[in-house]
């Protein structure tokens, strides 16, 4: 068969996967979250108005799917990416037969003899592409019996969910990895189609890639058969006597292939997993080219109904919300729900207050300052989607792009408080600040230990009933320990300073404070760490929480605020902010809390406070915008809030 070239492959001659109306382009006006008038019902309990403004179901769908529920999204996307693909082939396989044997003919002028042979011949053709569910099987048993093996204390399925959210996405995952590699990978690079090839090399144009995958692959199945060889000849030897695999019984035949499969798998062995994700990433590029096809979300006028939609080369695809979430829906919390409401509920109300100042943006405008930021970090270090989702930790780009839409029009609003006056000096609001952005910017460092009562169930992976009125009770009565203990020793240290002026000896009855802590935090802080691995290299033990000791060190600002769950996010989302109050006003030795925070209530003591080490020059044009920035996302979240506050809510 002819080589086709790549553009042709991408352009789908095909009927749309989905239906539905057309995506709205870029907006002139931000996509408010509610319906347009209070309907008074909602299928998440009492529905959240704000202003007079009903918070719609469909939002608080599309706000969970694009955040926690993003994994079995794009798992949806890369289907009908998938599904496209694997009908263009077969449609040009079909029109290949048809123009070589038939003269060219349409499949529908042919007898219906001649179409059964053409279509038998494009499955057999397809068929090569294929995975199979055999293999799947094969794959999450090796998986489960390696985690085992590392980790027996350990649910697997408990802690598969830890990571993917749900155990049908973890599945859906490892199923669509293996569909994805069969259709773009399948065995030795001869039998890789054009799309594949092109992609690749597109790619990695310095470096064959594609030859040394080929070496790569040829050597792993020659190592597979011989050790499969190699193990069925012991096994020959230790369980059958010596026999000839000719001469055993049909039953004993497959209790030795059952072994020999167990031992190495019944499939060739694939490519490593990094080198695997590489070559994918290519192919997935070229497959989600802009140039071919365009992605769209609620970022880019896409309506409620609908969460994304592809169009490109003549077909669209449209992935609805209601139908992803009635897939999903089990995989979210009450929790989940309730923070979905919150963050729409600023949305609206710090909207409504945007507009009442005068200062809300045109989404327009918003939308040019988006292409102009992403740009700008294209290419860099860390991309806008990096900043967005490891950096800040908000949930979903979407998530992202409404509160910074918001915070871009607050920032006109306070352009002449954070410039510098005529003199070149801070003006009174930045000086106010300016210790704090002093202590960020400055490498202030300070070594604290939290005590975590948590609402969520770390090791079962759940929240608790009744978690937060529980953790609350239970932190405050710690905190009464811990002020009766440090009563103790005050009132101890007098009676020692008396028995020393009389001259008599003095035996202390009260334990050090230090070793007091350490015992409440062994005993009651809720902080977990998974077990090491018992077999395997062990991992590193960046982000283990040690009952909240952290890295025993003092850590800057931002790497304590990461230890204890909190981000930009979590402070704008709640209005709290534990970092700052351990950071900023309590001293070294001090005892602060309980704070509310991400998983439950923090009692925190501060074991050691150092000085920032590095002097701000708000006169350097980069130093002033760090400033400006921080400055700005504190006084926004400020703003968002006071407008929550002010404004007629219910069902929150």
């Amino acid at each position: 068969m002819k080589s086709t070239p790549l553009a042709t492959l991408l352009l789908p001659l095909l009927t749309p996967v989905l239906t539905g109306q057309d995506a709205a382009g870029p907006v002139d006006v931000p996509l408010q979250p509610t319906l347009p008038e209070a309907t008074g019902t909602s299928r998440f309990g009492e529905p959240v108005v704000v202003n007079g403004k009903q918070i719609s179901d469909l939002e608080i769908m599309r706000f969970l799917l694009y955040g926690k529920g993003r994994g079995g999204v794009e798992s949806r996307k890369m289907e009908v990416l998938l599904d496209q693909e694997w009908q263009l082939r077969a449609f040009m396989q079909q029109t290949a037969i048809l123009e070589e044997d038939f003269d060219g003919k349409a499949l529908e002028d042919l007898s219906a003899e001649d179409q059964a042979t053409v279509k038998a011949s494009v499955d057999a053709h397809m068929s090569q592409f294929e995975y199979s569910p055999e293999e799947l099987e094969e794959r999450i048993a090796a998986e489960r019996r390696s985690f085992v093996e590392r980790y027996p204390t350990l649910d697997y399925q408990r802690e598969i969910e830890r990571t993917y959210k749900s155990w049908d996405w973890y599945i859906s995952q490892i199923e669509q990895t293996l569909k994805f590699d069969s259709m773009f990978f399948p065995g030795e690079a001869a039998n890789w189609p054009d799309v594949t090839r092109e992609a690749v090399h597109a790619g990695s144009p310095a470096f064959d890639l594609i030859e040394d995958y080929d070496k790569a692959y040829k050597l792993r199945v020659q190592k597979w058969r011989d050790d499969r060889g190699a193990t069925e000849v012991q096994l020959l030897q230790t369980e059958y006597g010596g026999r000839t695999r000719a001469a055993l019984t049909d039953d004993e035949r497959t209790a030795l292939d059952a072994a020999v499969n167990l031992e190495h798998g019944s499939f060739e062995p694939r490519e490593d997993e990094m080198m695997m994700s590489l070559l994918r990433d290519f192919v997935i590029g070229t497959l989600t080219d802009p140039n071919i096809v365009t992605v769209q979300n609620k970022t880019d006028g896409v309506t409620g109904e609908y969460l994304l939609t592809l169009t490109g080369g003549g077909y669209e695809a449209k992935i609805e919300t209601l139908d992803a979430w009635q897939e999903f829906e089990k995989d979210f919390t009450a929790e989940d729900i309730a923070e979905a409401k919150q963050f729409l509920a600023l949305q609206v109300a710090v909207t409504d207050q945007l507009q009442a100042d005068g200062i809300l943006m045109p989404w327009s405008e918003f939308s040019d300052l988006l292409s102009q930021t992403k740009q700008s970090l294209s290419g860099g270090m860390f991309s806008f989607d990096f900043l967005a989702l490891q950096g800040h930790n908000f949930p979903s780009m979407e998530c992202y792009n409404d509160y910074l839409y918001l915070m871009e029009s607050y920032r006109r609003s306070i352009i002449d408080e954070v410039s510098l006056d005529e003199n070149f000096n801070l003006r009174p609001a930045m000086q106010e600040y300016l210790p704090i952005g002093t202590g960020i910017m400055g490498l202030a460092k300070v070594k604290a230990e939290a005590l975590l009562v948590s609402a969520f169930d770390f090791p079962n992976n759940r929240w608790k009933e009744n978690g937060w009125e529980t953790a609350k009770a239970k932190a405050d009565e710690l905190r009464t320990r811990v002020d009766k203990h440090i009563d103790d020793l005050i009132a101890e240290d007098e009676q020692r300073r008396i028995a020393i002026q009389e001259g008599l000896d003095f035996e202390s009855q009260v334990q050090p404070f230090d070793q007091f802590w350490a015992d409440l935090l062994d005993l009651h802080s809720d902080y977990w760490d998974p077990p090491l691995p018992a077999t395997g290299k062990m991992p590193a033990m960046v982000g283990m929480k040690f009952k909240g000791r952290f890295n025993g060190e003092a850590q800057t600002r931002n790497d304590l605020k990461r230890a204890l769950n909190e981000s930009t996010y979590s402070h704008y989302l709640y209005d709290e902010n534990v970092v700052d109050e351990v950071f900023f006003a309590l001293e070294e030795g001090q005892v602060g809390g309980p704070y509310k925070g991400p998983w439950g209530y923090y009692v925190v003591y501060v074991v050691q406070k150092l000085r920032p080490t590095q002097p701000v020059n708000y006169r350097d044009e980069r130093q002033l915008g760090l400033l400006q920035e921080d400055y700005l996302r504190r006084t926004f979240g400020s703003y968002a809030h006071a407008a929550l506050k002010a404004a007629e809510v219910s069902g929150l």
